[in-house]
């Protein structure tokens, strides 16, 4: 006889997609991940990046409560891949109920970034043009 024939399952889906801006203070929360176990057990929370993208240093996983929250400045230190602004963040969460059974989740953070205070980049320098002087103005 099978004591913990369940393991946890997130609700309610096993993909999660947020969205934050760029300037989000520290602490803010991010999202939250839930998963419930029909064996009564206490569902913990773990983060896993496997591609190593940055995410365990800019989120923090609540173990407990699975709220995910902002460890890392977004806006202070841009995070760059092949020297582009990274604008997401792919990683997994494992949902455990302490006795080996494990589920586990995607999770996507979209990075919405705000234009408005970056300098413009020109890529295609030098720019040249004609202006016709006897158009009239």
């Amino acid at each position: 006889v099978t004591r913990n024939p369940n393991a946890p399952i997130f609700q309610p889906s096993s993909n999660y997609l947020f969205t934050i801006v760029e300037t989000v203070a520290l602490n803010t929360q991010v999202g939250l991940v839930s998963a419930r176990d029909d064996d009564s057990d206490v569902v913990t929370y773990d983060i896993v990046t496997p591609n190593d993208d940055g995410a365990s240093e800019y989120f923090f996983l609540d173990s407990e409560s699975g709220q995910i929250t902002l460890r890392k400045s977004l806006l202070n230190e841009p995070v760059l891949t092949n020297n582009n602004l990274k604008n997401q963040f792919d990683f997994f969460v494992d949902a455990s109920d302490g006795r080996g059974e494990i589920s586990r989740a995607s999770v996507r953070v979209i990075v919405t970034r705000v234009v408005a205070d970056r300098r413009p980049l020109f890529t295609n320098e030098p720019y040249n043009g004609n202006v016709n002087i006897y158009l009239p103005v």
